[in-house]
């Protein structure tokens, strides 16, 4: 893995995100690294609090967070927020710029960030002449749509408890496939507000749900910093099925599809 320490405000990154996030569904070719490589190496940087993306305004790039974290949400107009998904190194942000010309959503920098900066031309080109790594692409979107339904799941069904307890396994597993988990230890830089915001309840009820998880000695919270104490009977609690998280190889029928069309 290409995961290394420091960036992000404390965090880990990523040195070439796209290539490490891809190669999670299929084994990238010399060529393949290349022509990933030979996509834009323009790179911006967010201190933490600024905006990525703004709901309704214009959006022509795409970006691959390299280091940090960022929150995507979605707000009411009486300035309620919902946060669908935090993003972590390797993940792609505004990925609707390819087929939508305004951000249907915020995105905002949760601890600094740097993100590789895509052209919506650029990936429709990388699509056409590689079509296995368009394929790719698609796959981690729909990884992505099912961590949403997931997340759906959980504001709809699980109790408080079970709701962060999930929420904490995810984040471990999520780092780990990308080689950026230090044991236990996570680099967690989500306040208790935001957090509050991820799982569809008060403040309040955040920091007493906290109480309770850290009194059953199942994790521990420093600052920025989370460590699980307890991984096995956190799943447990969290009724945690890793199912829509674990990386899959592409179908095989999917890669003879791709072979014929390449052929």
């Amino acid at each position: 893995m290409s995961g290394t320490r420091g960036g992000g405000g404390g965090g880990v990154r990523l040195d070439r995100p796209l290539e490490t996030k891809l190669g999670l569904v299929m084994t990238l070719s010399d060529d393949d690294r290349a022509r990933l490589r030979s996509l834009s190496e323009t790179e911006l940087r967010f201190r933490r609090g600024a905006a990525l993306l703004s709901e309704g305004a214009e959006q022509d790039a795409v970006y691959v967070l390299k280091a940090g974290w960022v929150g995507c949400a979605r707000h009411l107009s009486d300035g309620r927020r919902q946060i669908t998904r935090f993003a972590l190194p390797g993940d792609v942000v505004g990925f609707d710029a390819l087929v939508q010309h305004v951000s249907t959503q915020d995105a905002s920098a949760l601890s600094d960030v740097t993100v590789v900066v895509l052209r919506p031309a650029e990936l429709i080109d990388l699509a056409a002449s590689a079509p296995h790594l368009g394929m790719a692409l698609l796959w981690a979107t729909a990884k992505d749509e099912s961590a949403l339904a997931e997340r759906l799941a959980s504001i709809g069904r699980r109790f408080a408890l079970e709701r962060l307890a999930h929420l904490f396994v995810e984040t471990r597993l999520r780092l780990e496939a990308l080689g950026l988990a230090e044991e236990d230890r996570l680099h967690f830089p989500v306040t208790k507000e935001q957090l509050a915001d991820a799982m569809g309840l008060t403040t309040i009820h955040i920091y007493r749900t906290l109480r309770r998880l850290t009194e059953s000695g199942l994790v521990r919270l420093d600052g920025a910093w989370l460590e699980i104490l307890d991984l096995e009977a956190l799943k447990r609690l969290g009724k945690f099925d890793d199912l829509y998280i674990v990386p899959g190889r592409i179908p095989e029928a999917s890669r003879r599809a791709v072979r014929r069309a390449k052929d």
